[in-house]
């Protein structure tokens, strides 16, 4: 029997991600066939884009099998970089949709630079993922 699974994908989509954009979106899509080829997972998917303007949940909970690829048009860096915030965000929505007998797993894609998070900390952020 396959293992329900709940996977969230925390994008970074601000302007230092310009460099990478094509590389970005073909490392989700990549991970996203991969999450619904396969077969020891029942899986649902959650793609969560975000920058100093918005985190936004542009995929919610979406069957593995008919979740769509990530667009072109819908990955647009911008702004700044609030990466504590979104792996608080993230965490919180798998917490929100988790059902019972369901695993989650949180993939964050970023080059990393921290630098406008106006609610979480890395103690809080730690603290929240132990």
């Amino acid at each position: 029997m396959a293992q329900k699974v709940h996977v969230g994908i925390v994008l970074d989509r601000s302007g230092s991600m310009e460099d990478c954009r094509t590389d970005a979106i073909g490392a989700v899509n990549s991970y996203l066939r991969q999450v619904k080829d396969d077969k020891d997972m029942e899986a649902s998917v959650s793609l969560i884009i975000f920058d100093s303007q918005s985190i936004d949940v542009i995929r919610d909970k979406a069957p593995a099998g008919s979740c769509a690829e990530l667009g072109a048009g819908e990955y647009q860096p911008r702004a700044s970089t609030p990466l504590l915030d979104a792996v608080g965000h993230g965490v919180a929505v798998l917490d929100k949709r988790k059902a019972p007998d369901e695993r989650c797993i949180l993939a964050v894609m970023t080059d990393g630079f921290e630098n406008a998070s106006r609610e979480d900390t890395r103690e809080t952020i730690k603290a929240l993922l132990d």
